[in-house]
Formats: structure tokens, sequence, C-alpha cells
């Protein structure tokens, strides 16, 4: 196609709805509430960003901004619920690996933990 075609194409697709920062809010809260970091963590603009690319990758993936909120949730539920990460497992307590990074660091990771909510809520554990 030509590159003017493909210029107006672009041009006419909506920009990705920005996660507002009321909502960035009420998800860092629900982490703190589920994964308890320790008193000092703090929601820096590195995790803000984080948290706003796993957003806009979800939104962009085909949901809905609501689904993609209640998505972010399910991650954080799906790794508070892990034994292992939450250094809970025997032979591995107090190792923990709770990181809000742990979430939301890469596309990969935060796809593997609303995977595994969808699998504990299948198997009645969510």
């Amino acid at each position: 196609r030509p590159y003017r075609t493909l210029q107006r194409e672009r041009e006419q697709e909506k920009p990705l709805p920005v996660l507002d920062s009321e909502m960035e809010a009420k998800l860092w809260d629900y982490y703190i509430e589920h994964v308890k970091p320790e008193s000092t963590y703090s929601f820096t603009p590195s995790r803000k960003e984080m948290l706003a690319r796993r957003y806009r990758e979800m939104i962009s993936a085909g949901p809905t901004p609501r689904e993609a909120v209640i998505h972010v949730g399910e991650a954080i539920l799906a790794l508070s619920e892990d034994d292992y990460h939450m250094g809970r497992k025997k032979k591995y307590e107090g190792r923990f690996q709770n990181d809000f990074e742990d979430i939301f660091g890469t596309q990969e990771v935060f796809e593997k933990w609303c995977s595994t909510y969808q699998t504990n809520e299948k198997a009645g554990r969510a």
C-alpha cells in the first residue's frame, strides 16, 4: 500500500486508553493488600511505567479497559496465592519472589500470572 494510505490509517486509529491515576492507585493498594511487601516498598515511577505497559498491552490485544484492569488484579491475586513466591512453601520459607517486577516485569511474565489465575479458577482454587 502507498505510504499515504498507511499514514491515514494510522491517523484514524484511536490511541490506547491510559490507566488513570485513580485506578493506578487502586491497583497498587490491591497489590499491597494481597502481597504485603516491606513497609518501605513504594510505587516508584518505574513500577508505574511497568503497570502502564502491561495495561496498554492488554488493551491492544482486545480486552476492554475494564477487562484489562480485572486481568491485572487476577495476576496479583495469582502471585499472592502462590506458596513458593510468597515464601510459604516448605524449605523455601522466607524466600520471597513477590516483587512488583515478578508480576509486571515483562509481558510474558504477566501473561503467565494471568494464565495461572485462570488455571486456578478452573480447578476451584481461586
